[in-house]
C-alpha cells in the first residue's frame, strides 16, 4: 500500500471517531482550492456552502469574499461573512472595500448593512475615490443621497 494512501486510511478512520481537527486538516488537504470554491459560493449567495466551509477553517481574512457579496447585492451573505470576522473597511484590489463595491453597484441595502457594520464611508480608493463619488458616477442617487448625509453629519 502507497504510504499516502495508508496516511489518508488512518485520518479517515480518525474521523469516523468524530475527531474534529482531524476532519479538518482532511477536508484541508482535499480541498486544496477552497479559497476558490469559497468565492464561488459567496457570488452564487450560498450560504449553507458558506457556513460549513467557515466551519471547516476556510479564513475568512481576504476581502474579496466581502466584495464579491456586497457587489452581488447579497445581503444575507454579507451579514454571514462579518459574523464569521470578516473586516469590513478591508481594502481589496486598487483599495476597494465592500462598500466602494456596493456603493458602485446601486446595492442600497448592503450599503446600509455595511454602514452599520462600521463601514468607513470616507475610505478612498487607490484613485481618490470614496463610496459616494463611485455612486454619483454610476447615477445611483439613493446611494449619494445616504452617502451625502452621512458626510454632513461628521
Amino acid at each position: 500500500m502507497h504510504p499516502r494512501f495508508l496516511v489518508l486510511g488512518i485520518l479517515l478512520a480518525g474521523s469516523l471517531f468524530a475527531v474534529k481537527p482531524v476532519s479538518r486538516i482532511l477536508y484541508r488537504i482535499s480541498h486544496p482550492l477552497a479559497s476558490l470554491e469559497l468565492a464561488d459560493a459567496v457570488g452564487r449567495g450560498d450560504n449553507a456552502t458558506i457556513a460549513f466551509m467557515l466551519d471547516q477553517d476556510v479564513p475568512v481574512d481576504d476581502p474579496a469574499y466581502l466584495e464579491i457579496a456586497a457587489g452581488k447585492g447579497h445581503r444575507s451573505t454579507v451579514e454571514l461573512l462579518l459574523a464569521r470576522g470578516a473586516s469590513v473597511n478591508a481594502p481589496g484590489r486598487g483599495g476597494w472595500t465592500a462598500l466602494h463595491v456596493a456603493a458602485n453597484r446601486g446595492r442600497i441595502k448592503v450599503v446600509k448593512r455595511l454602514l452599520a457594520a462600521g463601514a468607513d464611508p470616507a475610505l478612498q480608493t487607490s484613485d481618490g475615490d470614496t463610496p459616494a463619488t463611485l455612486a454619483r458616477r454610476a447615477k445611483h442617487l439613493e446611494v449619494v443621497r445616504l452617502l451625502e448625509t452621512l458626510d454632513r453629519k461628521h
